[in-house]
């Protein structure tokens, strides 16, 4: 059995140890909440980037005609022409 003076594991061991490591929890926490925030920015801007898109998709698919307007412009043309063509025949 070895003694305590030959031992290396004594109070002033296990305390420079348990030092050590609490400093090293301490910057691994610090790095943690670092890393934490940065995502957060990341995530912040990320959306505002995607809001920005989408509100320019929102604007392109506003200045674009549908299918249905079209066809309702098609439409009201088709009428337009045919009641002018009715006018004409009635005028001679």
């Amino acid at each position: 059995m070895a003694d305590q003076s030959t031992s290396i594991w004594n109070v002033e061991s296990l305390k420079a140890l348990m030092d050590e490591r609490d400093r090293r929890y301490e910057v691994m926490s610090s790095t943690a909440k670092e890393a934490v925030e940065l995502f957060r920015l990341n995530n912040e801007k990320w959306r505002e980037l995607q809001n920005e898109w989408r509100a320019t998709m929102n604007d392109k698919d506003r200045n674009f005609v549908t299918k249905a307007a079209l066809w309702g412009y098609a439409a009201g043309i088709i009428g337009l022409v045919g009641f002018l063509l009715m006018l004409m025949e009635k005028v001679r």
